[in-house]
């Protein structure tokens, strides 16, 4: 029986919420599509120092869907996932956090919806984030009458729209895509920064579909809801994880993502001129709010230059450096109210 669909499901210290995510997909209800589907759950460990490992080889022991791919060392959530492309087999990839679940019919509504179409690269579905106390829908382009499709350099001004910046769109899970687009990507990416990027933190996401579509062709938008994020369990399933521990080390991994974003984009191997306007548009978006959101802390990372000694606070040398990406009235506005106020207006 061949794999159509590999769920697959990197982890690192998630030893008390990982099972959920693998039951959750060894759940799927396949028999709507017919034709013989079958899925595969690839299981990479990114260097846990818990018993994530151990639960995952014990789930493997009981479902041979299930195959455990056990990384020496903790490389990132961005090498794990694609260390999982690396080792699948099935014509369609799903990404799955360790710490979220899907719905049991999540495979099935996503293969129904490829039925009578060709040639599409993904699939956009909608999730739920269930919090502490309440319990949000999130759709990803509410603006779009779905179901529908996107085309060409649509997809990436979609995802990346400015306007209606939404950081769902861009991450990988509750989306389907074909392991060959992901390919095409990985080998982008090799090709363009010398190897696969280790040790990202935060912004992965929003990274590794950077260099996804630059290749997208045709896109689907579903309007079911597919997807659970159990933000409701943070507490448990953030027992573990090893976070920034200073504001200048978060920088300095934010600085790195951008400059990896930089670095693709320079590449125009693949990109026509509509494309190359969205990437612009959408690399000064970012920058922007990567220069902003430092007037709060005590260090200040710059992207294109060192990081010098200056006279001039923190909060000042960040919003002027943002002044270069766009948005200057609103950054003179700010550095106004900061000299007026002696420092104690930082807005």
């Amino acid at each position: 029986m061949d794999i159509l669909v590999s769920i697959i499901i990197p982890a690192y210290n998630t030893e008390f919420v990982v099972g959920n995510a693998i039951m959750s997909a060894l759940a799927q209800e396949l028999e709507p599509v017919g034709g013989g589907a079958e899925i595969e759950v690839i299981c990479v460990d990114d260097g846990s120092s818990d018993g994530t490992l151990r639960v995952m080889n014990e789930l493997a022991a009981l479902d041979s869907r299930v195959r455990v791919v056990a990384l020496p060392q903790n490389v990132g959530t961005f090498a794990a996932r694609i260390a999982g492309v690396q080792e699948s087999r099935g014509e369609f990839v799903l990404f799955l956090d360790s710490d979220d679940v899907i719905l049991k019919h999540c495979v099935a509504a996503y293969l129904q919806a490829l039925q009578g179409e060709s040639d599409v690269d993904i699939v956009f579905a909608n999730r739920i984030t269930h919090s502490e106390n309440a319990q949000k829908i999130t759709r990803n382009f509410p603006h779009l009458a779905a179901p529908c499709a996107l085309f060409g350099a649509q997809i990436f001004a979609e995802v990346f729209a400015t306007k209606t910046w939404q950081s769902s769109r861009w991450t990988q899970t509750g989306k389907l895509y074909t392991r060959a687009i992901l390919l095409q990507a990985i080998d982008f990416v090799r090709e363009t920064w010398g190897g696969i990027p280790r040790g990202i933190s935060g912004f992965e996401d929003a990274l590794f579909s950077f260099a996804i579509l630059q290749f997208a062709q045709k896109a689907l938008v579903l309007d079911e809801i597919l997807y659970e994020y159990l933000w409701r369990y943070r507490d448990e399933k953030m027992r573990n994880i090893v976070k920034c521990t200073s504001p200048q080390t978060r920088f300095a991994q934010e600085a790195r993502v951008i400059g990896l974003m930089q670095a693709l984009a320079n590449t125009q191997k693949v990109r026509d001129s509509t494309l190359c306007a969205h990437v612009d548009r959408v690399l000064r978006h970012i920058k922007y709010d990567y220069c902003a959101g430092q007037r709060h802390g005590g260090v200040f990372i710059a992207l294109d230059a060192e990081n010098k000694a200056s006279i001039f606070p923190v909060y000042l040398r960040a919003v002027a450096s943002s002044m270069r990406y766009g948005k200057r009235r609103r950054a003179l506005k700010r550095m106004l109210l900061f000299m007026i106020s002696l420092g104690r207006i930082r807005r």
